[in-house]
């Protein structure tokens, strides 16, 4: 049996019985995407095309690691969190869902016709882009979504960056432009977050890398120097975001997804 019979007759099969089911929820008011067999389904499912991606994404990386945890956990934020708290977040959530919808699409029309499938997977065009926009969303994923402190940063740190960009239009300019002022501007809001201890753990992306947290310490010390020496009235950047944005932040609980 070629690749193409074992992989793709294997996820028409899986696909159909997913589509049985979606067509159920929307009659009986999501009663069925909540039964156990829906989810073993789709785990199996995503397993198919994690084995698919890492043969046929001709353009990607190829990962065969990317498991049905990803979905769930984007399902989860979409669930728990609004545009107002985290654009970036629920975009991302949004991108993996519908990755993993024209994925299953590009199975269901190939349900109409297996024979028409190149055996060499690679060699089908709709396929290969499905899978590389598949990849791309569900490794970022699987890095910000299945690990509680990284999420917790990504969320706190969006949110702060959103928030000052509907705030000063400026700053909403260089980010929609790309303005290379941005790239020095952004690093330096996270370290004054983390020198003020309202970093949302944002100094565990770079806990390993000794360099940074060395030189991070001798500035914290020297900026508390200088602010003790002003008598606490140091101008801090982060009062744009804690005075003005953040009244209006709306607590999230994440939950205790690790």
């Amino acid at each position: 049996m070629c690749i193409r019979d074992s992989f793709i007759i294997k996820a028409i099969e899986l696909e159909r019985q997913i589509r049985s089911y979606d067509d159920l929820e929307q009659l009986n008011n999501g009663v069925a995407v909540r039964c156990p067999f829906y989810y073993r389904t789709r785990r199996q499912l995503v397993e198919i095309f994690s084995q698919i991606n890492s043969v046929a994404n001709s353009e990607g990386i190829g990962r065969d690691d990317l498991g049905a945890d990803i979905l769930a956990a984007a399902e989860e934020m979409q669930w728990k969190l609004s545009a107002k708290n985290s654009k970036a977040v629920s975009q991302l959530a949004f991108q993996i869902k519908k990755t993993f919808r024209s994925l299953c699409r590009v199975i269901s029309r190939y349900s109409q016709c297996v024979d028409a499938v190149d055996p060499q997977l690679r060699n089908n065009a709709d396929l290969v882009q499905a899978l590389v926009d598949y990849e791309t969303a569900w490794s970022k994923g699987k890095s910000f979504l299945l690990n509680r402190g990284t999420l917790n940063s990504l969320v706190s740190f969006s949110k702060l960056i959103e928030g000052l960009a509907e705030k000063y239009k400026e700053m909403k300019d260089k980010i929609e432009s790309i303005d290379a002022d941005i790239f020095i501007a952004i690093p330096c809001i996270a370290v004054l977050k983390i020198l003020e201890d309202d970093d949302k753990s944002l100094n565990n992306f770079c806990e390993s890398d000794v360099v940074f947290t060395e030189l991070l310490g001798g500035l914290k010390k020297c900026y508390l120097d200088i602010k003790a020496s002003r008598n606490g009235e140091l101008y801090n950047i982060c009062l744009l975001y804690t005075s003005d944005a953040a009244d209006e932040e709306d607590s999230v609980d994440l939950g205790g997804r690790r």
